[in-house]
């Protein structure tokens, strides 16, 4: 029981982590274009 509780939680770690890199990718290309429109 223990081991599954952690394996999901570290799994949601990951999807929320990547979710964030990805976030994060968005936003550095939009100050990109904006930086070079601007």
């Amino acid at each position: 029981m223990m081991m599954d509780e952690e394996m999901e939680q570290q799994n949601s770690i990951q999807q929320m982590t990547l979710k964030w890199i990805e976030f994060d990718k968005k936003i550095d290309q939009q100050k990109r274009v904006t930086s070079i429109n601007g």
